[in-house]
This record gives structure tokens, sequence and C-alpha cells, in this order.
């Protein structure tokens, strides 16, 4: 195993605090409750402000993710650094009167942060994807999401700690300024791009599995038979990989020269051209030629084969999956596939409304600090399991890569999971029993270890799709569906709870909360067809993803 330079750890370090610090969104349901009462505001004006941000998380994406592939880490994070504390800073100023604010204008603040959040993610997934090999990517970035998974206790916790004694809301939105200046700082000194050492070479011939692997992502759709030693892929020219290093030209008897890059794959790899191979006929310089040494089964010979010097063959890249340019991935089935399958998932719209949830399973004669100590458990019950989720997928994701099975099978699993919350949610009949029981905590543990486990696996999930040179444009594009079904069940949530609440008004006494499981039964309704729809997606998915690796 290569030795790993001070600096690359120091950039994943301070990645894991920028991952932190871009989580910092997930305690909304801590802020809604304060913001709401300050300010005299409806339940649905409490929703506009949280689908705004959550769905800023997405949109933001559009801009962050282009900015990151062209002007790199520091730039991006930079930007981020500057907007997101300025959201927080006008959020502290609002609540404090110094400015004044409604639910638009503090909607507005909450878009900020959400792309500040997404600039933060960007970064330091971003960067710690490529600064680490590709087989080790998913216990990689999921060790790294843990921490964002966590963001929502770590927050929780502070509040818990300094600012609730007396309900500072005012304070706690100080903090939060303070700690995206100072975090985001450090990432803009250290969360750098380190070129990793070129491996160039051989692979051992019992490692074949491996190069079939990584040749079944490639656009051009080989396969190493096993007559052939596997081929580490490099994505370099020809001059770099033939650098004192020999390839292997089975049953080559002669030296000749090629005149394309195909006749090349097909001399190398026999009977690869019984197959349909997409393959660029590419006139050869004759003055550009490298010489190529055999190898057969480890022992070199004299004869050479030549090939194009200023040919960059895609297909010799160090375990790297080919990347498919922005215009390529809105016409890839698998791609959009994965995309829809994102847009539909469940989980937001539960963690951003659980505080109501929970007081609507609770009795009006409820003491406010037992439902904030309510409330805390559970954003903390959902942070955990989502570290869990996205820590273990992440690693699963690298076994399962070992055992030859994608990594999208780890998806439908994760959907599957997401959808158990909502089926127990939507055939409940009794809110209360469900808040006095353990079936509510496990409701919350679910849906954090589902939504966490689809975090965890998107950066491979998608890497392994789109491949990492347009690894910014791929999250903007993959993601800019997902705010329009945010922005649906907000909307749902609210109007839903605001009519029944106004109905409850009439027949009782006035209250300012709705109480009882028809305040969101109907939206439960909605969430658990949306999510049996991403159940279909994610199989379907892995179908085509199965299929293009026979």
């Amino acid at each position: 195993m290569l030795a790993i330079p001070k600096s690359r750890i120091t950039a994943y370090l301070i990645s894991c605090l920028v991952i932190v610090v871009s989580g910092s969104l997930a305690t909304f349901s801590i802020l809604s409750d304060g913001l709401r009462e300050r300010f005299l505001w409806s339940f649905s004006d409490v929703n506009v402000v949280s689908a705004a941000g959550t769905a800023s998380l997405y949109l933001s994406y559009l801009v962050a993710g282009p900015l990151y592939d062209k002007y790199g880490s520091t730039v991006t994070l930079f930007t981020g650094m500057i907007v997101y504390s300025l959201g927080y800073l006008l959020m502290y100023l609002s609540y404090n009167r110094s400015i004044g604010t409604t639910a638009i204008l503090t909607a507005v603040y909450y878009v900020m942060c959400g792309f500040g959040s997404s600039s933060g993610y960007m970064v330091g997934i971003g960067v710690t994807s490529q600064n680490f090999p590709e087989k080790y990517l998913g216990i990689i970035t999921g060790s790294l999401l843990l921490f964002y998974g966590l963001s929502g206790t770590l927050y929780a916790l502070a509040y818990n700690l300094w600012f609730s004694y007396n309900t500072n809301l005012e304070g706690f939105l100080g903090f939060l300024t303070l700690s995206v200046v100072t975090i985001y700082g450090l990432g803009c000194l250290f969360v750098v791009k380190i070129p990793l050492p070129k491996q160039i070479g051989l692979l051992p011939e019992t490692s074949a599995p491996q190069a079939n692997e990584i040749l079944a992502t490639a656009p051009i759709e080989l396969a190493i038979t096993p007559r052939v030693a596997s081929i580490e892929l490099i994505s370099v020219p020809p001059t770099e990989i033939v650098k004192n290093q020999s390839l292997m030209v089975p049953d080559t008897q002669h030296t000749r020269r090629f005149s394309s890059r195909k006749e090349f794959i097909c001399k190398l790899i026999p009977g690869i051209c019984n197959r349909s191979v997409n393959l660029k006929q590419e006139p050869v310089n004759h003055s550009n030629m490298v010489e190529l040494g055999s190898l057969n089964h480890g022992t070199t010979t004299n004869n050479t084969e030549t090939v194009p010097k200023s040919t960059e063959m895609s297909m010799l890249v160090t375990g790297e999956p080919v990347s498919i340019t922005p215009s390529q991935m809105l016409r890839d089935k698998a791609f959009l596939l994965y995309a829809l399958t994102i847009v539909f998932q469940q989980g937001l719209s539960y963690m951003n409304n659980v505080n109501a949830i929970i007081r609507a399973g609770s009795s009006i004669s409820t003491n406010v600090i037992e439902l904030q100590a309510l409330t805390t458990r559970h954003v903390t019950l959902v942070s955990i399991s989502q570290s869990v989720g996205r820590l273990s997928f992440g690693i699963f994701s690298d076994i399962v890569v070992h055992y030859k099975y994608d990594r999208t099978i780890l998806l439908i699993v994760a959907e599957v999971i997401i959808l158990l919350p909502c089926i127990i949610l939507s055939t409940t009949s009794n809110l209360s029993y469900l808040i006095d029981s353990p079936i509510l905590s496990i409701c919350s543990i679910l849906t954090g270890l589902g939504f966490g486990a689809g975090g965890g696996l998107f950066p491979t999930v998608l890497r392994s799709i789109s491949g990492p040179k347009y690894y910014g444009t791929a999250c903007s594009f993959s993601l800019m569906g997902v705010p329009l079904l945010i922005v649906v069940m907000n909307l749902v949530f609210g109007t839903i709870y605001d009519m029944q609440l106004a109905n409850q008004n009439q027949s009782g006494p006035k209250s300012n909360y709705c109480y009882g499981i028809h305040c969101f039964s109907t939206t439960f309704h909605v969430s658990t067809a949306f999510q049996l729809i991403s159940v279909c997606l994610s199989c379907a998915l892995y179908y085509i993803r199965k299929r293009k690796r026979r």
C-alpha cells in the first residue's frame, strides 16, 4: 500500500470538519419553533423557509458544481463561506430585530445558507474522492460522510449545552455564523487536491476480474479473456504507459505497425473484435510511434508492437471509470434513472417536520421543555443513524464490488429501508401511541439509516456512472430535479396541517398547533407512494447496470 503524505491526511481531516459545518441545515427542527413563535408565523410559513433552504441544497449544485470543475476547491469554498455566513448573519440580525424580516426574506437567507452548505459538501467530497485511489473510495467517502450525518447531533448538542437554558436562538444563530467562517476558512487553506502517484504496469493475471469490472464501466465495452493477463488501466498518453514497462500482446511473432486503435485492441485482446466495439478509427502518424515490448506470462521477448504516441487510449486508466461528458449524461439511461431515484426519495420531509409530528401526538398540556427534549432526541436518532448508514454503506459498496456486484444493489436496500417507516406512519391510526411507544424512534432510526445510506452511496455510484472528470457537473445534473419534490412535499405538509388546524379551532378551543393523526395522515400516504416509485427506479437502475456489465 502506498504511504499517505501528511498533506493528504490534513486535507482529509479538515474536510471532515467542513462536512460537519455543511450539514448544519439538519438542525432546522431546532430553529422552526423559535422562528414561528418570534414572528407569529403559520406552519405553512415555516415550511416555506424549510423548503427553500432544503431545495437550495440541491439547486446550488448547478452553480457550485461547474464552479468547482472550473476554478477548483479554494475558490468554491471561499465563495461558499461568504454566502453561507452572510445567510446565517442576516437570520441572526432579523431574529434580534436589527433588520426587518418576513417569511419570504428569511427563506432567501436560508437559500444562501443552502448554497454555502452545498459548496462545502462539494469541495469535501470532490477533493477527498480524488485524493485517494478508486478501490478505497467507498470507505473513504463513507467515513467522511459519517461526519455529515453527525452534524445534526453535534449542533443539537451544542444548542442543548449552551443555548437551550433560555431558548437563546439568537446566540445559536451567532454560533452557526462563527463556525462557518472558522472551519470554511481553514478549508480554503488546506482542502486541496493532491495528485496520486501513477501506478503503471501490469496487474497479476489472477486479478483479471478486477480489470473486467473497470472495463465494464468504460464507453468502450471490452472484456479481458482468460488468455490475457489483466492490464492496469491508465488515462495517460502511451509514452508514459510504456516507460520502463511492457504489455502482453499474445501470440505476437514479429514486429508490425497498427493502423488504428481498433486494430491495436483487436490484437491485444484476441476475440474481442467478434463483438460490437465502438472504437474511433484514428489515422496513425507513423512519425509519432512508440514501441511496446511484449510480455508472455511474465517473460519478456524482443518482439515489439507500435502504437500512435498521440492517441490517448481511454481504456488504459488507473482503475478510474471513464468520464462521460455533460451532454452524454443527459442521454445516459443509468444516469437518468439514478437522478429520478434521488428525486422521489423521501426522508427529508419527515426530518424537517419531526417536531410537529411529535407535538401532534402529544396533548395540548404537554410541557414545552418535554417537547423540546423529545425533538432533540429524535433529531439525534436521525443524525446518528444517518452517520451509521453513510459509513456502513460506503464500506459495503467496496465489499460488493470486490464480489463482482454493482454498487447500485445497495441502493435498492437503502430505498427499501426508507419505505418501511413511510408504511408504518401511513397505516397507523393512533399517533399518540407511536409517540409513547418505541415505534416512532424506530421510524426515526430507519429514516436516518436509509437516507444516510443513500447519501453514502451517492459519491461512489455517481462516479461509477459518470466518471471523475466532470464530477461537479454530474452532481448538479443528478440533483437538479430534487427541489421540485421537496417543495411539493413541504407544501403538502404545510397546507394539510393548516387546514386541519383551522378545522380543529372551529370545533374546539383555539390553538396554534394541530393535534392528532389527521394532521399528517394524507401526507404520509403521499410520501409512501413517492418512495415506492423510488424503490422501483432503483431496481431498474440495477438491472441496466447488471446488463451492461455482462
